[in-house]
């Protein structure tokens, strides 16, 4: 195999260490392989991703930058390997996209120190690895452009930005964000907003700030305030049965004219709902008090306390009934061999009938319970 060239070009005893160290890569991954497939099998590279890396190796010698690029990014899906990440930084930086470098290089660096915490035989290969990707994200840092996303407040919970396709988290807006230098596509979107779309271009080093116009349909808004006292992860909003994100206390929505409905609900509280009639540029706040409600259980749980009580004091009649019958029955029979027990018999009864009444009196204070409890808890339900 040609011999492959260092991406800094610094000196020439750097660029033997690099290609010395790509050139026995596979043979690291063959041997990495074998000596854990019975330990660590899951983590060995699999057959397609160390022959994806192979025909990457050569195609970066043969500088196919970018079909390199595909083969590695393949590998990377399968198995976090420090020498096919710090290849795949060398490539992206050949193809000039520095801040998929950086990344490239940051990942093979904490895959490396990661790997020699596991295998102490390979420690002196990972640390040139890792030695190797830090050198190279000093290189580029300097050299990376920057994209400030500044977004307008209150925004619909469904909002969403896109930088070349793909999402950017909330966090990240308001923040400098590493981009390739080159064109990117901005797009952000959200419920009664025009879509929003800009080509921005940023060279080496640039720092770029864009303030994203938001233009708005026109609209009804709804700001719902949850309150303080309420865990956010308990929480769901529908409106008109579609369920919204929930970001923040304060969620403010966008809605078409017309006829709407909001449902608020959380765990062991009171539903919240508002129907009613929205008019453009209409401005309504919502303040859901969400009072706390007994738990659903707990009405189970007294109805059965319920049902056993008055189960057993049924059953203490019956027996106290019998026992009388019984009792009568010996008072009626002046020979009967069980008249000199006649007054443990009756006092028996007594206990039994007393017993029986108590428990009745129980079973239908824990009833009234149950209508109570089952009155103050919140049967609705909506689908989260």
């Amino acid at each position: 195999m040609r011999p492959l060239p260092d991406i800094a070009l610094r000196s020439s005893r750097r660029q033997s260490r690099q290609i010395g160290l790509f050139a026995a890569s596979l043979a690291m991954a063959a041997v990495a392989s074998s000596t854990h497939a019975r330990a660590a099998s899951s983590e060995s590279p699999s057959d397609a991703a160390k022959e994806k890396y192979g025909r990457a190796l050569r195609a970066y010698g043969a500088n196919r930058h970018a079909e390199a690029v595909l083969l590695l990014e393949d590998v990377r899906r399968v198995h976090s390997s420090p020498s096919a990440l710090l290849l795949l930084g060398h490539c992206y930086s050949k193809l000039g996209r520095l801040a998929s470098a950086i990344s490239a290089y940051r990942e093979a660096e904490r895959s490396a120190v990661e790997q020699m915490a596991k295998d102490r035989d390979r420690s002196s290969s990972l640390k040139e690895i890792r030695g190797s990707a830090l050198e190279h994200m000093a290189d580029l840092e300097s050299r990376v452009p920057y994209l400030t996303i500044i977004v307008p407040g209150d925004l619909p919970p469904d909002f969403q930005i896109l930088l070349d396709g793909q999402a950017v988290p909330a966090a990240s807006w308001g923040t400098a964000l590493p981009v390739d230098p080159g064109g990117h596509e901005l797009a952000a979107n959200g419920t009664r907003m025009i879509a929003y779309k800009q080509s921005v271009m940023l060279k080496e080093s640039e720092k770029k700030r864009i303030e994203l116009s938001i233009e708005r349909e026109s609209s009804a808004r709804a700001a719902v305030l949850l309150p303080e006292r309420v865990d956010l992860s308990t929480v769901s909003l529908a409106v008109d049965g579609q369920s919204q994100p929930i970001r923040d206390r304060m969620i403010n929505l966008y809605l078409a004219p017309g006829p709407h409905s909001l449902t608020v609900q959380a765990s062991n509280r009171r539903t919240f709902r508002y129907h009613g009639e929205f008019v453009a540029e209409d401005k309504l706040t919502l303040r859901p008090p969400l009072t706390r409600t007994p738990p659903r259980w707990l009405t189970f749980a007294i109805a059965g306390l319920t049902l056993g009580a008055l189960g057993t004091a049924v059953a203490l009649g019956g027996y106290a009934q019998a026992r009388h019958s019984q009792e009568a029955l010996i008072a009626a029979d002046p020979n009967s061999p069980q008249k000199a027990d006649q007054v443990t018999v009756r006092s028996n009864i007594q206990q039994y009938a007393t017993a029986c009444n108590s428990l009745l009196v129980v079973s239908g204070v824990l009833a009234l319970g149950t209508v109570g409890v089952a009155a103050a808890s919140d049967w609705s339900w909506v689908r989260r």
